[in-house]
């Protein structure tokens, strides 16, 4: 059973209108419901204005608050500024020179002088099964040492540090790989003198079919012929 709105007779439910005073049940339902919107809309306005006022108040606050500790941490920084400044300069002795270091090995000696930016050899094989063994972790320092050999060999003098190159790799959830890979070719291919080389797009393949341990041992062979060709 129903009730009309109206005159607040009862009604079965399968009926339109009140059999008591004619009242379509539709429009009250529908005015009831524009009443309820409106009385919310009066409450939600209400409750905004209360919280921006509370904003405000909490703002003002906070800026007297942090104002002052402001002020004084500005002023205990400047007073050691000043005291170095005022303070007097000593007198400082010459510095002697330092004599050059003779460096004289004989011939039948092993050790050979390192050469800065050329790399360091390393077993192919055993940088591919410590990456197994270690779960990949070995290959991330792989790449580190790959990225940082690999453009200084290339003579690129602003390059990604490796650090980076491994945390963007994460964040992408792999993505800036592809393109690493990619440059890396473009770097073996310059250290090889091959102007018109397409290591690049081989490596961005073998990378997207999940085989970048591929192009590290590739990046490794090639700096371990500029180790050996000096």
């Amino acid at each position: 059973m129903k009730i009309c709105p109206e005159c607040g007779a009862q009604i079965e439910d399968s009926v339109r209108f009140c059999t008591n005073c004619g009242a379509s049940l539709a429009d009250a339902v529908i005015e009831k419901a524009e009443e309820a919107v409106e009385e919310a809309k009066e409450e939600a306005s209400e409750t905004v204005e209360e919280v921006k006022e509370a904003v405000e108040e909490v703002s003002e606050t906070v800026e007297e608050t942090v104002s002052e500790p402001v002020e004084e941490v500005k002023e205990a920084a400047a007073e050691p500024i000043e005291v170095i400044e005022t303070a007097p300069k000593a007198d400082t002795a010459p510095i002697a020179p330092i004599a050059p270091v003779n460096n004289d090995y004989s011939s039948g000696s092993s050790y050979s002088a390192p050469r800065a930016g050329l790399g360091t050899e390393r077993n192919l094989v055993l940088c591919i099964i410590l990456s197994i063994v270690t779960c990949g972790i070995y290959s991330l320092y792989w790449v580190y040492v790959l990225n940082k050999e690999l453009n200084e060999l290339a003579g690129e003098k602003e390059y990604t540090d490796g650090v980076l190159v491994i945390i963007f790799g994460i964040i992408t959830c792999g993505i800036y790989m592809f393109i690493w890979n990619f440059r890396m070719g473009e770097r073996v291919d310059k250290i090889n003198g091959k102007t018109d080389g397409n290591s690049n797009i081989i490596f961005l393949i073998l990378a997207i079919f999940e085989l970048a341990i591929v192009n590290y041992a590739l990046m490794q062979d090639t700096i371990n012929k500029a180790v050996k060709n000096g």
